[in-house]
């Protein structure tokens, strides 16, 4: 088939891989260190959960004490995930991190959406996590600990 293609170019892209979520019998072992952690039933299927809601102390920085944050994670063992604040009301002081109602056309925004939470109506405020993709590349495939890295990761965003 290539003498077909003689004197061509010809371009061999990488073959796209089906996205999973964080498998919801591994769920518990995200739980230990974040124990509020909890799947959005709407983003379950075939036993991934690919998006999940979590909370943790914002250190003074919202008026309920905490970050309530979803995180959206489509294709958790390689993919980009996205954070969104859901307390945005509740900031009494501002992060250092930058927090967009509609993310910007960088690149490492790619895939965040336009302003609400993915497959909803729900305004999500989205967190600017940088260029984190080579990080989680670096741990591996496997989605817990990709995803236990992330948030963590934006938890000390959020915090700093």
């Amino acid at each position: 088939a290539a003498a077909n293609h003689r004197d061509a170019t010809v371009y061999v892209g990488v073959a796209k891989v089906a996205g999973g979520g964080v498998p919801r019998s591994d769920l518990k072992k995200l739980q230990l260190e974040y124990p509020s952690l909890q799947p959005v039933k709407q983003w379950m299927n075939n036993g991934q959960v690919k998006m999940f809601i979590v909370r943790f102390p914002s250190n003074g920085r919202t008026s309920t004490g905490f970050w309530d944050i979803a995180v959206y994670c489509p294709n958790a063992s390689s993919g980009l995930p996205h954070s969104y604040v859901l307390n945005f009301d509740n900031i009494v002081q501002r992060p250092s991190v930058s927090i967009f109602s509609r993310p910007p056309s960088a690149s490492y925004a790619s895939g965040a959406g336009n302003g609400t939470l993915p497959g909803s109506s729900r305004k999500g405020h989205w967190v600017c996590h940088g260029n984190i993709l080579p990080h989680l590349n670096s741990l591996g495939q496997d989605p817990v600990k990709r995803m236990g890295a992330y948030i963590n990761h934006i938890q000390n965003l959020l915090n700093a």
